[in-house]
């Protein structure tokens, strides 16, 4: 047992993660199971692993989600408002950027004071209904409206080149651009050039503003928004996720969230 010790407490001054520590004593474990050894005998199968401090997942704060809408907004003259429906529907309904592309435009519900999306491909092959708030709303509208206009310009593209028209071209897929229906890879482009507009220090991806909308949604008072936490069941449901363990994660409060609040506390 002792040359188990001295090894987990090698890894630890060689400052590796405590999930690479215990991965390898999991490993070495394993690897002398494998080789007829008792758990009794096996000094790593008891040896105590590093307990891991459970983070939650990267989001941007406040003023940086203002500053991606804004220059996602800016964008609108040239892609008629789609990067601002893309970022909208990510930040404001916390979609996953597979669940994003397979959208349908009748998937979407906007009446004059309420909203809803249709995820008809969720994570394990589950339908949800994700409500819209009026950001959410605001920000497809544009899009929504100059859509059928768009399609319109690239199937006389198409047909003005003497080339048959696509049929993506005549799809429901709400999100098309000028090469076809778009992709995760293609939504994760649009996010990261917005990001590099916006100047941020991080690379923006959809996944990030999917985790920003959970924090929003956990600490609203962090980003300013006056009104109630939303209960971890609901977010659950809204996320599409299958376990409230998974979802919980986002009620991990950072250094920063530490700091900020005590700040408030103390005015």
């Amino acid at each position: 047992m002792s040359t188990a010790r001295n090894y987990r407490e090698n890894l630890i001054a060689k400052s590796h993660k405590a999930s690479t520590i215990n991965r390898r004593i999991q490993s070495i474990a394993a690897f002398l199971s494998y080789l007829d050894v008792t758990d009794k005998q096996n000094p790593f199968r008891n040896l105590k692993q590093i307990q891991i401090v459970r983070t939650a997942p990267k989001s941007i704060d406040r003023n940086e989600s203002n500053k991606v809408l804004r220059f996602a907004d800016n964008l609108e003259e040239k892609d008629h408002g789609l990067s601002f429906a893309i970022v909208s529907l990510l930040r404001h309904a916390g979609l996953r950027a597979s669940e994003l592309v397979a959208l349908r435009v009748s998937d979407i519900d906007i009446k004059e004071k309420s909203g809803k999306v249709l995820v008809r491909n969720g994570k394990g092959f589950k339908e949800r209904l994700v409500p819209l708030n009026l950001d959410a709303r605001e920000g497809l509208k544009p899009w929504l409206e100059a859509r059928k206009e768009v399609l319109k310009n690239i199937e006389t593209r198409f047909l003005n080149k003497g080339k048959d028209v696509p049929d993506w071209v005549y799809s429901d897929f709400l999100f098309i651009g000028q090469r076809g229906v778009l992709t995760p890879r293609g939504v994760h482009h649009i996010t990261q050039k917005i990001g590099l507009l916006a100047n941020l220090d991080i690379c923006l991806g959809p996944h990030r503003l999917r985790h920003t909308f959970a924090r929003a949604a956990l600490d609203p008072n962090g980003y300013s928004l006056n009104r109630a936490p939303v209960p971890l069941p609901a977010l659950k449901k809204m996320l599409g996720h299958s376990r409230i363990e998974t979802t919980s994660i986002y009620a991990e409060f950072t250094h920063d969230d530490h700091a900020r609040f005590l700040e408030e506390r103390e005015k």
